[in-house]
């Protein structure tokens, strides 16, 4: 990806209920840099590498997965009241109310991509990187011969983890990302003595096992890596994921390289375990 430039702007609005629908061809119409946007997943990232700016309607969920895969790229404007309202949740940026709600949306996306232009103007003759705090978790058994990882829709496996939502520390985001993809609590391992010791205003935090610079062409991720055990029983949930899978064997499963370099690291570490 180019260093120092922030690309083309998706804004969805969720949910898409019939006045979002009646009033999407008049905002297309009145910001003319804007296409309609089919939100097939190759096409519009294209697009938005191309610097194009989009617009398109959602539902809450589709926002959320757009928004959490591409968050320096997608603005999500959720309607709160009206016909359909929609909770709030961590990937919302702006809230909309049904009064109004042409000259609402207007205004966000001219302010969205005037502080787009201003970023790219400050970028100008220095690096500007286009990344979000992301954390992951390598949670091994007891013994350290399994791993938990989660078979992703594009045949990969990875381990559990996400973004750091805003005002979260690394290791909370963590902590919360393996349980809401996993059901398991964890707790960390092969950190340093003293860690949650208070020192006066300080704290000792659980220190990643490594960080990671992740490009993944829109934007990069600023990843925070720790290994964890798990703690307790796992939770009931049907749409958990997750699965255990010998340490040694994630090797022959089709993962990105800085996984399977994790992994030989994680089966060296757990032969000294023996």
């Amino acid at each position: 990806m180019i260093e120092g430039k922030r690309r083309g702007l998706l804004f969805l609005l969720a949910p898409a209920t019939p006045t979002m629908q009646e009033l999407l061809p008049r905002w297309l119409k009145a910001l003319p840099t804007l296409a309609p946007a089919s939100l097939d997943p190759t096409t519009t990232e294209q697009a938005m590498l191309a610097g194009q700016d989009m617009l398109a309607l959602c539902s809450p969920r589709d926002g959320a997965r757009w928004r959490k895969n591409y968050p320096d790229n997608v603005r999500l404007l959720a309607l709160v009241d009206g016909e359909e309202e929609v909770a709030i949740g961590n990937y919302v940026d702006y809230v909309l109310e049904s009064a109004n709600l042409f000259v609402q949306v207007q205004g966000i996306i001219l302010a969205e991509q005037s502080r787009r232009r201003v970023l790219n103007a400050q970028s100008t003759g220095r690096l500007r990187h286009s990344f979000d705090y992301t954390a992951t978790a390598y949670v091994l058994s007891e013994d350290y011969k399994n791993v938990l990882m989660i078979l992703k829709a594009d045949g990969r496996w990875f381990p559990p983890g996400g973004h750091i939502d805003e005002g979260e520390y690394p290791h909370e985001a963590v902590a919360r990302e393996v349980f809401e993809e996993t059901g398991y609590r964890v707790r960390f391992i092969q950190q340093p003595d003293g860690v949650g010791t208070k020192l006066g205003e300080a704290e000792l935090l659980p220190v990643p096992y490594q960080v990671l610079l992740e490009d993944i062409d829109t934007h990069y991720h600023h990843d925070f890596i720790y290994l964890c055990h798990i703690e307790g029983e796992r939770q009931d949930g049907a749409e958990f994921e997750g699965q255990w899978v010998e340490l040694a064997g994630v090797m022959e499963l089709p993962a990105p390289d800085d996984i399977h370099f994790t992994i030989q690291q994680l089966v060296r570490l757990a032969a000294s375990h023996k």
